[in-house]
């Protein structure tokens, strides 16, 4: 029985969504939610941008499957509409760089604070990596995927992936090494 291959696996389903199957789409949507909201993750950082912006992507994937000429290509052609999106939001929602007041826990404790102040120092250390960098801190910190499910999530070898936190630890290494010491 020979294995088939994702790229097949979302062509037959485009074609069926596109024949009017109401689940195919769903199931696309299924497939690819994940590393939509990881690379909406990396790009926009906050929570609720994140949920808009995945489901944007969606929304202009479904409103404009028609154009996808190869069935195929659909996670890479979904991959740069949801890029597009991403920049479209940070155009429209410029990143805050400092936490509202309202939004953070209050603190009753010197430990508290010290907890509140190492979060908000890692926090804008990751930010400031580049994408492909923080894309990757995202993916194995925050949803806790080995390198492996990172490289097929993102497309690339699992080299790649190693490469990249690598250097993304040694660029947070400066940043945070006042942190270090107190954890």
């Amino acid at each position: 029985m020979s294995e088939v291959s994702p790229g097949r696996e979302d062509g037959e389903l485009v074609r069926r969504a596109l024949a009017g199957d109401p689940d195919a789409f769903g199931a696309l949507v299924g497939r690819h939610e994940g590393w939509v909201r990881n690379l909406m993750a990396a790009r926009l950082r906050r929570w609720q941008d994140v949920e808009e912006g995945a489901q944007e992507s969606f929304v202009k994937a479904f409103s404009s499957l028609r154009e996808l000429k190869t069935p195929e290509a659909f996670r890479g052609w979904l991959r740069v509409l949801a890029e597009r999106v991403a920049v479209d939001q940070v155009r429209r929602k410029p990143l805050r760089t400092q936490t509202n007041p309202e939004e953070a826990p209050a603190a009753s404790s010197i430990s508290n604070v010290e907890e509140g102040e190492r979060r908000s120092a890692v926090a804008r250390a990751v930010e400031s990596l580049e994408e492909p960098y923080r894309e990757v801190v995202a993916l194995r910190y925050d949803r806790g995927l080995s390198c492996v499910e990172i490289a097929r999530e993102l497309g690339v070898t699992v080299g790649a992936v190693t490469m990249r936190l690598t250097r993304a630890h040694r660029t947070l290494a400066t940043p945070l090494a006042e942190w270090r010491d107190k954890g």
